[in-house]
């Protein structure tokens, strides 16, 4: 039986794509088995299992950005990952090897090219991470997720298919969503996220502009902080507990949770979102239709790179992190109190939605391990 071999993990923008493709795979073609090399220590080690697909752990690190000792533990880690992936790919005959992002793709890339297994990059981002840049030389084919980013990849081998979304987002509408959440179908809901892990300066900066938002009775607020950083903005914001890791304010507009385990289902429910910029953030929120501000994690080019893709196409606007204090709330009101802006934003979001990414990037992925005819 064929198997196909994917890398991915650190995030959830690596590895929510990545699983999104080996959903479609089991679908277009159940017979091929699947199977996942991630790190250890992050959110891949639970998810992928929880998934139904086979998880190998290999020890990865990022490459040091300056000379130091860190560099000797980088080599190593790699040196062992290499032979760590050779051999799991001695045991799986894997007909192709696909790298979704995140420094553990590399030795799964690399070992797959020493052995002659086809090698396919799906990268998210418009600006790519160093992991796929460095692979994605050497890789036989490469899938980039928006227009433009062809560039940082040999043209022969790369094509733009969009980034892989859950298929959540094709069977949700908003009403049901907001049923399925609590929240009532009539009343505008903004949701404030900042990804898996959260973002403290986006926490902070939000906290400081909610009663704003909330002033209007016709909103209301679902505020995803993150696990480490909920309880601290509830006290921030005098939000009450009501459950595990989920607080309220007083009148029951203002929801804050530590992590959310339905975020397909936040996104759709959602008139707005403040956001940060992550690809498959950006993506999923594309898919839904949904207009957004970004606030982008300032040291990062790839979450730049996916806010001003947007917002250069009107389908968001974009705060600077570093400004995100005083050019929140004005972003906020303009939006909030212009029904006909935010009603366009959404649709241009829409125009620039890719449902069928995940299909599209699945197909191409078969076609290249000669298991599609």
């Amino acid at each position: 039986m064929a198997t196909i071999l994917l890398a991915a993990g650190g995030t959830g923008g690596h590895l929510f794509p990545a699983l999104a493709i080996a959903d479609q795979i089991r679908i277009l073609a159940p017979a091929i088995d699947l199977a996942f090399v991630g790190t250890p220590d992050h959110l891949e080690a639970r998810m992928v299992p929880a998934a139904g697909y086979r998880f190998e752990a290999i020890a990865a690190t990022g490459l040091p950005r300056r000379p130091g000792p860190e560099i000797v533990r980088f080599a190593w880690l790699l040196a062992r990952g290499v032979l760590r992936a050779r051999r799991l790919l001695a045991d799986l005959a894997p007909a192709a090897v696909v790298g979704c992002g995140a420094y553990v793709s590399v030795p799964a890339m690399l070992a797959a090219r020493m052995a002659g297994i086809p090698t396919y990059v799906a990268e998210s981002n418009g600006h790519p991470g160093l992991a796929n840049r460095l692979i994605g030389r050497m890789a036989d084919r490469i899938a980039v997720a928006l227009p433009g980013t062809e560039g940082f990849f040999p043209a022969a081998k790369t094509i733009c298919l969009g980034n892989p979304i859950r298929t959540d987002f094709t069977r949700l509408d908003r009403d049901q969503a907001r049923r399925e959440l609590g929240f009532s179908p009539t009343a505008k809901l903004l949701l404030v996220t900042g990804g898996s892990l959260g973002a403290r300066s986006l926490n902070e900066a939000f906290a400081e502009v909610r009663d704003t938002v909330l002033v209007r009775p016709d909103w209301s607020i679902l505020h995803i902080a993150g696990p480490k950083e909920v309880a601290a903005v509830a006290q921030q914001t005098g939000a009450l507990p009501v459950g595990d890791g989920v607080y309220e304010a007083a009148d029951g507009r203002y929801r804050l949770l530590g992590f959310c385990d339905r975020m397909p289902a936040a996104i759709v429910a959602a008139d707005l979102l403040v956001s940060r910029s992550g690809a498959t953030t950006v993506s999923e929120i594309a898919a839904a239709g949904r207009a957004a501000i970004f606030v982008p994690l300032a040291i990062n080019p790839d979450q730049m790179a996916n806010a001003r893709f947007m917002a250069d196409r009107q389908a968001a606007d974009l705060v600077l992190n570093d400004l995100a204090r005083t050019a929140l709330g004005p972003a906020l009101a303009r939006l909030i109190d212009s029904p006909d802006r935010l009603a366009q934003m959404s649709a241009a979001s829409a125009s620039l939605g890719r449902p069928d990414a995940a299909r599209d990037i699945a197909l191409d992925i078969l076609r290249l391990a000669r298991l599609l005819r």
